[in-house]
């Protein structure tokens, strides 16, 4: 039996809608290496950077593998982790903690060993009360969204020792 046009077409557009639909869900997705069938309308699967999705289900190719980790302490603001933000320029990421009310800046150059820099906590003079969102806008000014505290505070990142690990509030 032959398909019409326009129920290829519809098939086509069907494919790239599911397709860019996976890409926002998975983050990223590469080229699709599976040929999609048209001939047979059941089993539209394809293989999107370790993601398989068929027949409206994703499955994990690959499983995810621990390369470190870091725990909250008493030195740390990690309790209860609501945002995070990532600086690959500079090897940091950011952790807002909505428990602790503090933004703690975490070394990701070894990610076997991340490392505890510095941190602020919410005080007097800052919003940092109910941490909801972080967002750095370039390697040294960071965007910190406060739910508790209805407010934005702005944070830079200081060089200490020639590294940058330090927060102070603007």
């Amino acid at each position: 039996m032959k398909k019409s046009p326009l129920k290829k077409q519809l098939y086509t557009l069907f494919a790239l809608l599911v397709f860019v639909v996976a890409s926002f869900l998975v983050g990223r997705v590469y080229a699709a290496s599976y040929t999609w069938d048209f001939n047979n309308p059941s089993n539209y699967g394809f293989i999107a950077g370790e993601i398989f999705i068929q027949n409206g289900v994703a499955k994990l190719l690959k499983v995810p593998v621990v390369k470190g980790n870091i725990v909250d302490s008493t030195s740390t603001l990690l309790a209860g982790p609501k945002a995070l933000d990532v600086i690959p320029a500079i090897n940091r990421a950011l952790v807002g903690s909505f428990s602790e009310d503090g933004v703690q800046l975490i070394d990701i150059s070894n990610s076997a060993s991340p490392q505890a820099l510095g941190n602020i906590a919410d005080s007097t003079n800052t919003y940092l009360s109910g941490i909801s969102k972080i967002i750095h806008y370039n390697n040294n000014v960071v965007y910190v969204f406060a739910e508790t505290d209805d407010g934005v505070q702005t944070l830079s990142i200081a060089s200490s020792g020639g590294t940058n690990n330090v927060l102070n509030a603007v």
